[in-house]
């Protein structure tokens, strides 16, 4: 949360040229670092949603597996 903070502000200072912005250029570029952020969280989350859709595969076929009923043995 901290480095997000820091990040956006060092971002803000630099990409303004020095000048100092209004309250409308400030909003406008709170929009854009916010949807490049939410872009970076999506690419990074992607391959955990793989992941997660393989386990979920996973499991519901070693349930099914479990569930199958079994000749059961008599006993003498």
């Amino acid at each position: 949360m901290a480095m997000r903070i820091v990040s956006r502000f060092i971002s803000r200072r630099f990409s303004s040229g020095g000048k100092v912005l209004g309250e409308e250029e400030k909003a406008v570029e709170n929009v854009y670092i916010k949807k490049m952020e939410q872009e970076k969280l999506d690419k990074s989350l992607l391959p955990l949603q793989e992941v997660g859709i393989a386990t979920l595969a996973a499991a519901v076929g070693w349930y099914l597996r479990s569930n199958t009923k079994k000749p059961e043995k008599v006993q003498d």
